[in-house]
Parts: C-alpha cells; sequence; structure tokens
C-alpha cells in the first residue's frame, strides 16, 4: 500500500487522515504501508519523489516530528 502526497513546493509537511494513520498504525511491523512524497508537484523541472518510512514503524522513529496534533507531520529531505 502506498500513500502518496504532494505539495507545490519543497515543504516536507504533509498531513494524514485518520484512516491513513489507522493504516500506518497497522502496518507498523511491516513494509505493506509507505509514503511517496512528491514535492514541487506543479514544476516538472524541480519535481522530486521520494519514498519515506512509516512515520510509525521503527524506521521513522526521529525522523518526523509530529505538528499540531498526531495527524500533522513534517521531515526533512
Amino acid at each position: 500500500m502506498y500513500e502518496v502526497k504532494a505539495t507545490q513546493g519543497g515543504s516536507g509537511r504533509f498531513e494524514l487522515g485518520e484512516s491513513e494513520v489507522r493504516a500506518a498504525q497497522q502496518h507498523a511491523g511491516n513494509d505493506r504501508w509507505r509514503l511517496l512524497m512528491v514535492t514541487n508537484a506543479l514544476t516538472p523541472g524541480r519535481m522530486d519523489i521520494r519514498m519515506l518510512p512509516n512515520p510509525y514503524a521503527k524506521r521513522g522513529r526521529g525522523r518526523y516530528r509530529e505538528e499540531g496534533g498526531s495527524l500533522r507531520f513534517s521531515h526533512q529531505l
């Protein structure tokens, strides 16, 4: 399962909805849930796509910062 998030700029901020959080938590112990981040999505020459670890998985811990509650995160590219 892939969750895709996109930004117009280079920001590392994204939000996960309630069902997305549940899926990420459910699959925190395996690699079945992954996050694809598309930055600069509206600028073809600058667009970048990265696969990020599940925020709730062991590999994702410490790489994200919760912002404004448990559903908004930011990451460092």
